[in-house]
């Protein structure tokens, strides 16, 4: 805890974790911006949970080289924030920074808040900016799609209509949803 007052402490970090949340969403706009597709940066809610998200969709209209860069821009900047927070107490410990107890604390906290979100991102099962990158790598044209159906017909649950388009599916979808 950063403060003494656990519950200020607690909404201190959780507000600040918001705010990295929404700086990593926005670098996920500026890049897509920068690579010069129209991107939706929107806040919203998942029942009680505030979630900022931005649609990437436009970027598959681009080179698959060109996706890169917006899909990673928040990774980027998360590695960047992590960079400055560790810097911010390696300064203070070695006494080059004089920093109250109570921010070195907050940067402590922070450090561990960022590397929990960037932690995340490798969730790529859960469709993650990763998940992202995975598919653009591979070339995949609908791999959640095909690793669902793949694994409806591993439980012997696919239907009619499902069985067609999994026939149907690209054979990359179905070489990587095998794994995936």
């Amino acid at each position: 805890f950063v403060l003494d007052n656990r519950a200020l402490a607690l909404l201190i970090v959780a507000g600040c974790g918001f705010l990295l949340a929404g700086l990593h969403e926005t670098w996920h706009w500026l890049g897509a911006r920068a690579a010069g597709v129209d991107s939706r940066f929107g806040v919203d809610r998942r029942l009680l949970f505030l979630v900022f998200e931005t649609d990437l969709s436009q970027l598959w209209t681009l080179p698959r080289h060109r996706r890169y860069g917006p899909q990673l821009a928040g990774l980027a900047i998360d590695s960047v924030v992590l960079a400055a927070l560790l810097g911010v107490q390696l300064a203070a410990g070695t006494g080059w920074l004089s920093l109250p107890n109570g921010m070195v604390a907050l940067a402590a906290a922070l450090v561990l808040v960022q590397a929990l979100n960037m932690s995340w991102q490798c969730m790529i099962f859960l469709r993650t900016d990763l998940y992202g990158v995975l598919v653009t790598a591979t070339r995949c044209q609908n791999l959640w799609e095909v690793t669902a159906l793949l694994h409806r017909q591993a439980f012997g649950r696919l239907t009619p209509s499902q069985r067609t388009e999994l026939e149907r599916a690209h054979p990359r979808d179905l070489r990587v949803g095998r794994w995936f």
